[in-house]
């Protein structure tokens, strides 16, 4: 389990209109992210569970500080079954190596 670093906001426009939005922030990828796609050089802001009051209570600057590429020691990549880009299945095994 981990955490990313995003931005959430609702606008009230009216008593009736309500607007959620939400962003994912991103960093540089690191390598490990790299060579699984290196098209867009991204990869989703990881937070370290230690960071996560900083992130949701600090000002802007100490949480801007946060968005880094999370650590390709702390992290591993497998092959996983092409059914996990589908919403219809929903099975503990989608998250096993592929054989």
């Amino acid at each position: 389990m981990f955490g990313v670093a995003a931005l959430w906001e609702r606008t009230v426009i009216d008593d009736e209109d309500v607007i959620d939005s939400c962003a994912l922030m991103t960093v540089p990828a690191n390598p490990l992210m790299a060579e699984l796609d290196d098209r867009t050089r991204q990869m989703p802001a990881i937070l370290r569970r230690q960071d996560y009051h900083t992130w949701l209570t600090s000002t802007g600057a100490r949480a801007q500080a946060l968005l880094q590429p999370y650590s390709r020691d702390q992290m591993v990549a497998h092959p996983v079954s092409p059914l996990v880009n589908y919403l219809n299945y929903d099975d503990p095994q989608l998250i096993r190596p592929a054989v």
